[in-house]
């Protein structure tokens, strides 16, 4: 979990010895002998994809974290395709989060998102374990939130913010468990509509309604109710939300941070 760059460089290093191993055991080279095979490295999983490019957000150069990241998609999806490695969203994800992690001041940040959902989408058409899931779209929602170019780079924004949250609902209702969505979704769309909704009517209406979307799920975490706090009047804030303890069933199923009270905290008055 260092955050220090040389210790991203030593995962991509032994990762790499790991894909070296993997391919070295899995050629048909009558040079590897029995004896060198032996000693060779284990092959690498999806989870030690995950934690390699985890490593790369603390990367300085983001060329060098998006460069890097795309060459060892490259190398899993080339283990995918051989059947010698778990085919999971793992080491897609910690891309998503790597990039949204260090790229939120970059104007590129949404377009490479976009890139590493399509590519995942491409890759569950051979393998649908791969496809997008809540935790790819929840990210597809923060890269939105923090797009702050023109009027018509924020529309862009907005509508793909509005589709990934359309979509969510949709695999909600018609999904599993495993397809429901959590606080993080809502809050990182309250943050799309505050920022990107030009119309201010349109904005008020919406956050209410999201708001009101997030409360009937049980999902009302601290940062969800934070954000309807400074995006409504003081009026419609306390009309809505009242004074003192929350409902129980608002916070049901939170996962992040949890307030108890509408203050946003967990010990307040009331």
């Amino acid at each position: 979990d260092s955050q220090e760059e040389g210790y991203a460089t030593e995962a991509v290093f032994l990762l790499d010895e790991m894909i070296a191993s993997w391919k070295v055991q899995t050629s048909n080279d009558p040079s590897s002998s029995t004896e060198t095979r032996s000693k060779i490295v284990p092959f690498p999983s999806a989870q030690t994809f995950k934690y390699c490019i985890e490593s790369l957000a603390y990367v300085k150069d983001t060329s060098t974290l998006w460069s890097e990241s795309r060459r060892l998609l490259d190398e899993y999806e080339l283990m995918c395709d051989k059947g010698d490695i778990e085919v999971s969203t793992k080491p897609y994800n910690a891309t998503l989060e790597s990039l949204v992690k260090c790229m939120r001041n970059d104007p590129k940040l949404l377009s490479r998102v976009s890139e590493v959902v399509a590519r995942m989408n491409e890759m569950a058409e051979r393998f649908p374990e791969i496809e997008p899931d809540v935790f790819s779209a929840s990210m597809v929602l923060h890269a939105c939130s923090f797009v702050t170019g023109d009027e018509k780079e924020k529309s862009v924004a907005f509508a793909t913010a509005e589709g990934t949250f359309k979509e969510l609902e949709q695999n909600e209702l018609n999904g599993s468990g495993e397809q429901k969505m959590t606080d993080k979704c809502y809050f990182h769309m309250m943050r799309c509509i505050v920022g990107l909704c030009l119309d201010q009517e349109e904005k008020q209406e919406k956050i209410k309604k999201l708001f009101a979307g997030a409360c009937s799920k049980g999902l009302c975490s601290a940062d969800v109710l934070k954000a309807f706090r400074n995006s409504v009047s003081e009026e419609d804030f306390v009309a809505t939300v009242g004074s003192g303890r929350l409902a129980d069933n608002w916070i049901a199923n939170v996962r992040s941070g949890k307030a108890l009270y509408t203050d946003g905290t967990t010990g307040g008055k009331g």
